[in-house]
């Protein structure tokens, strides 16, 4: 029996109809996918970076005590899409980062409650955008994004939704100082080994701060699924693309991997997320900036809080006790020629100055010893060794009393008016620091200190600044 020519072509017709439908989709999702904007200017990136403050490299024993995974991803808002616009430096710093530091200081795990409280990447793209890129492909740089949401603060995206504009109205420039920035810092330079590397930004994840990277994204990271696998090389040219990054586990991957946030919405990789491995990671993200916000006190915890040691080159501990009221004194004097190291612990975050000086008045800076270097220790839990784990100090031949001083701060000071100030001094160096640091002082009387070690602790919100002074005797 002869079949109608029409009923094959009624069904290949619809089949052809479906197959062509259906790769006209996956075309336009690829297609789709791969037109995401990026927008971090590497170069000028490049340039800025190195004028922000280096964190301090923290000691080896800090970092034995690092969990093997922390997560921030309970704060992090639904992932967000820029779209094809240039402005993945707002999306980071602003939508990811920004909104994740104050979920967190809200204590905020619902989704729903989270998503209402998000920043605008549109706002602090306007602020850092070129005039003339009116349609806001020009893209950015990161440090320029902190800088002003250090100044300015960020509004929230429910009261500036708009990503692309030229103006902001005077009532979102209020709203916005309530969400300043209190600091960032740059967790690496071109010294840093890539475990180093590694580390600190482990470091930074463990105390709960996000922190926003610069890196080369070629195309097959439009590719990822649960991990991104690059086939490509870094330093190929590729674009740049600022990313957060929101956790960190030791067991994924071959040794270990970072998971990032992207702005390119919940249909990339795996719903917006994926793992980068450590490897991989430090070969294509070139800048990292980790960012701290206002702390809220804790009624638990104290306020300002520090310790000092000194070590000799045996290994053996500088015993020391206090000798009144903020002061401490060695139990015997030293020779000259002596070898020893600092360890300066902070117990809370704080910005920490620490100079030396003798009855010269002559200020010699101890930390930060670099311009470059910031005072600000943002962590519950740090320490760092001067000179370094490598080297030592040496004591002079001259004989007398070296005074060594550690100045705890809650807000950053100008520390090289303070300096000038006690080289001017006319009594002991103890009533120059009362005298120079005047009100922001903690009184004496609100401050605990530690007998037969030198450390101390206040929960005081009388004063923002304590200190201690160490009298080295050497002979």
């Amino acid at each position: 029996m002869k079949v109608p020519f029409y009923k094959y072509s009624s069904k290949y017709t619809f089949l052809c109809m479906f197959l062509l439908i259906s790769f006209s989709l996956f075309a336009q999702q690829k297609t789709s996918l791969d037109n995401r904007g990026k927008g971090l200017l590497l170069e000028a990136e490049e340039k800025e970076s190195e004028k922000i403050q280096l964190k301090s490299r923290q000691t080896e024993e800090s970092y034995r005590g690092l969990p093997s995974a922390v997560s921030l991803k309970q704060y992090c808002p639904t992932p967000g899409d820029q779209g094809t616009y240039g402005t993945c430096v707002g999306w980071t710093t602003a939508y990811a980062a920004r909104t994740i530091l104050e979920a967190r200081q809200l204590d905020l795990r619902s989704q729903a409650e989270i998503d209402k409280l998000i920043f605008s990447p549109g706002f602090i793209y306007k602020l850092v955008k070129e005039e003339e890129d009116q349609d806001c492909t020009y893209g950015a740089i990161m440090t320029d994004a902190l800088k002003k949401m250090q100044v300015h603060g960020v509004a929230k995206r429910s009261s500036f939704p708009k990503q692309c504009v030229d103006y902001v109205p005077e009532k979102t420039y209020k709203e916005a100082e309530d969400y300043k920035l209190k600091d960032y810092v740059r967790l690496w330079n071109i010294g840093f080994t890539q475990e180093e590397r590694i580390l600190a930004l482990k470091k930074s994840l463990t105390e709960g701060n996000p922190v926003v990277i610069g890196m080369e994204a070629p195309p097959s990271i439009y590719d990822a699924k649960e991990f991104w696998q690059p086939t490509e090389i870094a330093g190929q040219g590729w674009g740049g693309h600022a990313i957060c990054v929101i956790g960190f586990d030791d067991k994924k991957g071959e040794r270990g991997a970072f998971e990032i946030m992207n702005s390119w919405g919940t249909g990339w990789a795996n719903g917006g997320f994926t793992w980068v491995e450590y490897d991989t990671f430090t070969e294509f993200v070139r800048f990292a900036y980790e960012l701290v916000p206002y702390y809220k006190p804790k009624k638990e915890r104290p306020l300002l809080a520090g310790s000092l040691r000194f070590e000799l080159a045996n290994g053996n501990k500088i015993d020391l006790k206090k000798n009144g009221v903020a002061t401490y004194k060695t139990f015997q004097p030293f020779s000259g020629g002596t070898n020893f190291r600092l360890y300066l612990s902070n117990f809370e975050p704080a910005y920490v100055y620490a100079f030396a000086t003798d009855k010269t008045k002559n200020v010699q800076v101890v930390f930060p010893h670099k311009a470059y270097i910031s005072p600000y220790l943002p962590y519950h839990n740090g320490e760092i060794a001067f000179p370094d784990e490598k080297h030592y100090l040496t004591m002079d031949n001259v004989a007398g009393t070296d005074y060594f001083c550690v100045i705890y701060s809650r807000y950053p000071l100008d520390i090289n008016d303070i300096y000038q100030k006690l080289g001017q001094r006319t009594g002991t160096l103890k009533e120059g620091l009362i005298q120079v640091l005047g009100n922001k002082l903690v009184s004496t009387n609100e401050v605990t200190y530690a007998q037969n070690e030198v450390k101390f602790s206040t929960s005081s919100l009388e004063g923002t600044v304590a200190f201690f002074v160490v009298e080295l005797e050497h002979k």
